[in-house]
């Protein structure tokens, strides 16, 4: 088994911030991931794991190395240390089955980036149903500007682990100033509503109970963002269904993840989503 190795030794910043872990096969196929992950971090002022499972090439640790074996890979690697900076970005190859390298160098971490799964049981279906962190499922979005929610980061109330996915979905959207739609999805309403919480401008003339579980969950989050635009949605049909269309416009959709379970909400939309899926775990770190 290979181990985890920073191939350039460049000194170690203090890891005040969070860590992200990527995942990368291919570094052609997985560059929208790879980039996804390097700007969430360059947003943050974390630090940057890139994890590939598979043999150490001959030559390693060393950069020289990589290079003369893999250098589409190592290229890949060089660019994103030149945007972040060496210090910031750590290598993790290791030999072994892809989920089984991912979650260990995930162990610790507080967000981890993957394609989107190409097959039953692909390291994005293992990690997003498992794992103790949020898992982002990096696929490329419609980015329709007239989709519902375009433009937005749309956090899944009562999808499962609700405090958890808003306090994810407000604070990813504080680091890159977008604004915030909180949706309940439910099959009992006859028709959409929504209520902007800066401008108060409301689309109902009865407020629908699902409007006060919503400010419910998003009020406290809310006021350690008050910059932050939020729109409250209340939206009627099949939540799977809602939320995949979401995805036509969001920027990020990011739902809940109740328990250690494959067939639930979560697990359809990590194989069926369009555009950027954020899995939240309930449990996991708040605030």
């Amino acid at each position: 088994m290979g181990t985890l190795s920073a191939p350039v030794p460049t000194p170690t910043a203090p890891q005040t911030r969070a860590r992200v872990v990527v995942g990368v096969g291919d570094p052609v196929r997985d560059a929208l991931v790879l980039a996804w992950a390097r700007d969430e971090v360059a947003a943050t002022g974390g630090r940057l794991t890139i994890c590939r499972a598979g043999p150490a090439p001959t030559g390693w640790p060393t950069m020289d190395g990589l290079m003369l074996v893999d250098p589409v890979f190592a290229r890949a690697v060089h660019d994103v240390r030149q945007r972040l900076g060496g210090e910031r970005v750590d290598l993790w190859l290791e030999d072994g089955r892809p989920d089984a390298v991912l979650a260990a160098a995930a162990a610790g971490a507080d967000l981890v980036v993957l394609g989107p799964p190409t097959r039953h049981r692909s390291p994005a279906v293992q990690l997003a149903a498992t794992a103790d962190q949020p898992v982002v499922i990096m696929r490329p979005g419609a980015g329709s500007r007239t989709a519902p929610f375009a433009g937005h980061v749309v956090a899944a109330v009562g999808s499962g682990a609700d405090a958890p996915v808003v306090e994810f979905a407000v604070r990813y959207a504080a680091a890159h100033r977008l604004p915030v739609a909180a949706v309940h999805v439910s099959t009992d309403s006859v028709c959409d509503f929504w209520f902007d919480e800066d401008t108060l401008e409301t689309h109902f003339r009865v407020e629908p109970p699902q409007i006060g579980l919503l400010a419910g969950v998003v009020e406290p989050v809310r006021a350690r963002y008050p910059g932050v635009p939020v729109r409250l949605c209340a939206v009627a049909g099949n939540p799977a269904d809602r939320l995949r269309a979401a995805g036509g416009g969001a920027l990020l959709t990011v739902v809940g993840r109740r328990r250690h379970l494959l067939r639930s909400l979560s697990d359809h939309l990590v194989r069926t989503a369009r555009g950027p899926l954020g899995v939240v775990p309930a449990g996991s770190g708040e605030g």
